[in-house]
């Protein structure tokens, strides 16, 4: 989501050239990982990306394979975390909206 915005500020028009730029400045602001993107954008702590814990005890899925748990609809422990996940996926591309 954020890729939009940061293609705006740096400049780049397409996925590949946000990846080459990623890659030569040893950012890692593309793919999923969207907690690097907000990083990227300074906007982390605002929109804080936490980790969703599963129902399978002891594991939990970090903003980057958020993608994988919503795509293969794995159970979660506290579907409150998980909404409170969607609901700041929702600020970022409100602020993300914004800028464009």
């Amino acid at each position: 989501m954020t890729r939009a915005a940061r293609f705006k500020e740096i400049g780049k028009n397409t996925y590949e050239e946000l990846k080459k730029y990623s890659e030569e400045n040893q950012k890692h602001i593309h793919g999923h990982d969207l907690k690097a993107m907000t990083q990227e954008m300074g906007i982390e702590h605002k929109y804080p990306l936490k980790r969703i814990r599963l129902a399978k005890e002891g594991q939990d899925v970090g903003s980057d394979r958020y993608n994988e748990l919503w795509r293969y609809g794995a159970p979660v422990m506290d579907e409150d975390e998980e909404k409170r996940a969607e609901k700041t996926l929702l600020g970022i591309a409100e602020w993300i909206e914004q800028r464009l």
